[in-house]
């Protein structure tokens, strides 16, 4: 983890040394929970990480090195979602990132800001596709009502999108296309080249 730990700074009013985290990792959690982090797993070994970098390139600016079974029992955390909006939303995962631990005489806090979520995109009214006969399709840009309104999400993923409904439309084309032609003509499994073709008598 390639992050910084600022010089503290000593709060005389309420009694803490404040260390800022400059270039914070950043910790993604799948799901729509903004009220913390769930130390298991991955979560739990990149926590632990993250401590023992920081308790090592904070121990400098201490008497003696920071203890980290003592960090640890008086290691509490608080959560900020800053300025993002998030009430009311479905939220499909979330991005934290710790910007300062603060150091009180019997308990040390890291301070976790919301850097980022992914919301839950759900189709706007009347995008359902209607059935139609496949010959009426258009393989030109599909309609912008038919995608989804483009959010914060990076212009790559709306293309990717646009691709597949293309992509889509030319295979159901194409499948009716065939479908069409054997019904027309037939199956012509075994025959040569000279019994497959067909006059132009034939075709009328």
């Amino acid at each position: 983890m390639e992050f910084t730990v600022a010089k503290p700074t000593h709060d005389s009013v309420n009694k803490y040394y404040e260390l800022l985290i400059n270039s914070p990792p950043v910790f993604t959690c799948e799901g729509g929970d903004i009220s913390g982090i769930s130390f298991t797993g991955d979560m739990a070994y990149k926590l632990d990480t993250f401590i023992n970098n920081f308790l090592y390139k904070a121990s400098s600016y201490f008497s003696k090195p920071l203890d980290k079974e003592l960090f640890l029992g008086r290691l509490a955390h608080r959560y900020s979602t800053g300025e993002h909006e998030v009430e009311g939303k479905r939220i499909k995962g979330v991005s934290w990132i710790p910007v300062r631990i603060l150091f009180y005489p019997t308990r040390y806090e890291i301070h976790w800001l919301l850097s980022g979520f992914e919301p839950v995109l759900l189709p706007s009214p009347g995008t359902q596709i209607q059935e139609t006969d496949i010959e009426n399709i258009s393989m030109n840009e599909p309609p912008t009502r038919m995608l989804s309104p483009e959010s914060a999400q990076k212009r790559t993923r709306r293309k990717i999108r646009q691709a597949r409904i293309r992509c889509g439309y030319a295979k159901l084309h194409l499948e009716h296309m065939i479908e069409k032609y054997y019904r027309r003509y037939g199956h012509f499994d075994g025959l040569n080249d000279a019994d497959s073709e067909l006059s132009s008598e034939e075709e009328s």
